[in-house]
């Protein structure tokens, strides 16, 4: 009884003359309640569970909190200087390494550790969206080659958020995902405590660790965590900024990270370090300049670091020192610098994601995928297996215009052909996503059973010679299309398209068309509308009403119709990163000339160029046979994919530590000889692949079971 009382007396007697800056500053706040949570906080019984329990729940609700109380005064852009150094050791490597984007370079030589610096700015958006501006790079590669870049994703964590990184791990500081893990509380002191968390099962979404928290605030000091993101197992030790917007981001963070890949074997240690407040000229000449990274420098390099150094110039040295004896007559130096030369200029594009900034200021860049790459296969059980890649390219003329070129192929081993599309568009007015776009693609190879039709009748009536037409492959085409469009919103609620569509359908088999009299091309042109309206806002549901109209006659055009479509999709986002996407829609052909043999739809089409998990996994009908795309006057479609991280195989154990996201399809499809169709599915993936399983059933029959399956692998790196 007199120890309780002696610690209710002496806080009181020393608040006045404490040297605590959290107690004193906070007393000019509100005197009375900091006094009362401070004697609350003291009188805490470790032995109690209750108390604990309730002492917990408070700390909690403060860091749960802390967050909204910083964020009414936050700025828009937060801007500060960062300094990062990657120290990459390959502990263990195979020729397999030659796939990991970026590392080829290092089967080149015999060195395993290497060392990577960079000095530049750091702006993060109310959003927590960031952008890095590097003015120095310094690394020990050849050519100064940037390797393992998806490492530095883990520099910023927003804890304060639901995700520590876009979509990906469950923040165990966030309201929303307390019930994914458990807290244990320790009282450190009168002003700190120190918050242990544990998910409540192993997932690549959840993480472990611990964090000292500030009682009276709730603002965490420091924390430590593990976890798992993108192939890379990693451990975190962070110190947080100490007030305003600064006290959500990291000010330091260090980061040890290991990948293991095919045998291959990585150790990564990262350090990143905010609010370096060094001086740096207006101008820099060399961007690789390591003696000007050397004064930047805030923190010194360790002895590891130095010896990685001191191997990298000692080879540099001896390097120059062969290049000057290559000078000497005589000395076959021709095929070496041949060897450089390709290996620069195609080797490295065939296996690498090749990534140019354009301009003095970096207004733009070029991006292009690996030429060559076994790991960029995707497989779906009615397109086949098709190999894709992409390329990229973006020019910013102001801060409001740009310009946008992408493409986009593949290789369809079942068609034995190569689809493309190549979008060009110039944003004149990116506020009010006002742009001009022409892209050409050599669409879906289609086929359309009313010429087969057409051209039996017509022959019949003619020759009463018989002829096995179904094995001439007349209902097969190919559809080259070009489309130029504008775009324009006037605000939040409408928008609105306009533009012109060319097809061009040509027959897979012309030999036969010929041998039959018949024509093998076929041509339309036709003006599109489209009205776009949200009824809420661009977080809302986005409705769109379009109508094509075909010319006959007009820019060679020799097919006249009358096309309508209504579309309506929502994504509803829920707590957790979940989602439930919803799709509905139909159209039709109010009017229709007699030689209209293509029933084209601009929102139901087959897809032969899928992209990954986040690209055309939603909204599709997987197990549908596309001859019935073309086969309709109208259709009638809904589609719905409910997605979470934590669903049903994530429950399981061992299986459960893989899987990232689950999916729930279920679509519905009305058209006219075949309704209704029902198809439903489930999907999930990880860092490594992405895999569906499809069942669908008709009035006609049971459509069976599809499969469908797309590499993720180096996604972000």
């Amino acid at each position: 009884m007199i120890n309780r009382l002696f610690r209710i007396i002496l806080p009181l007697l020393l608040l006045p003359c404490t040297g605590t800056a959290a107690v004193r500053d906070s007393i000019s706040i509100d005197s009375k309640q900091i006094i009362a949570d401070y004697l609350n906080t003291l009188l805490v019984d470790t032995t109690n569970k209750k108390q604990v329990k309730r002492f917990g729940r408070k700390i909690r609700r403060r860091i749960f909190a802390y967050s909204d109380s910083v964020m009414k005064s936050a700025p828009d852009t937060f801007r500060t200087d960062n300094y990062t150094k990657v120290n990459l050791n390959l502990e263990r490597r195979n020729v397999m390494l030659w796939t990991i984007p970026r590392l080829i370079e290092a089967l080149r030589t015999d060195d395993r550790k290497y060392l990577f610096e960079s000095y530049g700015d750091m702006e993060t958006t109310r959003k927590f969206k960031h952008s890095e501006n590097r003015k120095l790079f310094v690394g020990t590669t050849r050519h100064n080659r940037r390797a393992m870049e998806h490492i530095r994703h883990l520099q910023n964590p927003t804890i304060y958020r639901v995700t520590l990184y876009d979509d990906y791990i469950l923040s165990p500081f966030n309201r929303q995902n307390r019930r994914f893990y458990s807290y244990k509380y320790v009282l450190e002191n009168a002003t700190q405590s120190r918050v242990l968390f544990e998910p409540r099962l192993v997932n690549t979404q959840l993480v472990s660790g611990m964090a000292l928290v500030d009682n009276h605030t709730g603002r965490i000091l420091n924390y430590s965590i593990k976890g798992f993101y993108d192939m890379t197992s990693f451990k975190m030790d962070v110190e947080q900024g100490e007030e305003g917007f600064a006290s959500l981001l990291p000010k330091s963070c260090d980061i040890q990270a290991k990948v293991h890949y095919f045998g291959n074997k990585i150790q990564v240690n990262m350090t990143s370090v905010n609010d370096v407040n060094a001086t740096l000229p207006d101008t820099i000449k060399d961007e690789e300049s390591v003696q000007l990274m050397t004064q930047l420098r805030p923190i010194p390099l360790t002895d590891d670091d130095q010896a990685i150094v001191d191997a990298f110039e000692h080879r540099q040295h001896m390097n120059d020192s062969i290049a000057n004896m290559d000078t000497i007559p005589g000395k076959p130096s021709f095929w070496k610098k041949t060897g450089d030369f390709l290996w620069n200029a195609i080797g490295r594009r065939m296996w690498h994601t090749t990534h140019t900034d354009l301009g003095n200021n970096q207004q733009g860049y070029i991006r292009v995928g690996p030429l060559f790459n076994p790991l960029y296969f995707g497989y779906a059980g009615h397109r086949g297996l098709v190999y894709k890649m992409r390329l990229n390219l973006d020019y910013n003329f102001t801060p409001n215009s740009c310009l946008d070129v992408g493409f986009k192929g593949g290789y369809s081993f079942k068609q034995r052909m190569f689809y493309f599309e190549v979008p060009v568009t110039y944003y004149f007015n990116k506020r009010k996503e006002a742009f001009v776009r022409f892209e050409i693609s050599n669409g879906n190879r289609i086929t359309n059973s009313s010429v087969l039709q057409k051209v039996k009748d017509e022959y019949n009536k003619d020759s009463k010679k018989e002829i096995n037409f179904d094995e001439m492959g007349l209902d097969y085409f190919k559809d080259m299309s070009m489309r130029l469009m504008g775009h324009y919103e006037f605000n939040d609620y409408i928008g609105m398209h306009l533009g012109m569509v060319f097809h061009r359908r040509s027959a897979v088999s012309p030999y036969n068309f010929h041998q039959l009299g018949q024509q093998t091309v076929y041509k339309t042109v036709a003006p599109l509308f489209q009205f776009q309206y949200r009824p809420i806002g661009k977080k809302g549901p986005f409705l769109t009403a379009a109508y094509e109209v075909g010319l006959k006659g007009a820019l060679g055009g020799e097919m006249a119709y009358n096309r309508w479509e209504f579309d309506g999709s929502y994504i509803l986002r829920l707590p957790c990163t979940r989602s439930w996407s919803l799709r509905a829609g139909f159209g039709f052909y109010s009017s229709k000339g007699d030689n209209l043999f293509f029933l084209d739809y601009l929102n139901f089409h087959a897809n032969y160029l899928p992209g990954g998990w986040n690209d055309e996994w939603s909204g599709e009908f997987e197990l549908l046979n596309a001859d019935w795309y073309n086969a309709s006057d109208y259709y009638i479609r809904a589609n719905s994919t409910y997605e979470s991280p934590l669903m049903l195989l994530s429950w399981m154990p061992y299986v459960g530590r893989i899987v990232q996201k689950e999916r729930l399809y279920l679509s519905a499809l009305a058209i006219r000889h075949y309704s209704p169709y029902i198809e439903c599915g489930y999907g999930f993936t990880n860092s490594v692949f992405s895999m569906g399983i499809f069942t669908g059933f008709s009035p006609r029959r049971f459509e069976g079971i599809g499969f469908k399956f797309g590499l993720e692998l180096f996604e972000n790196w």
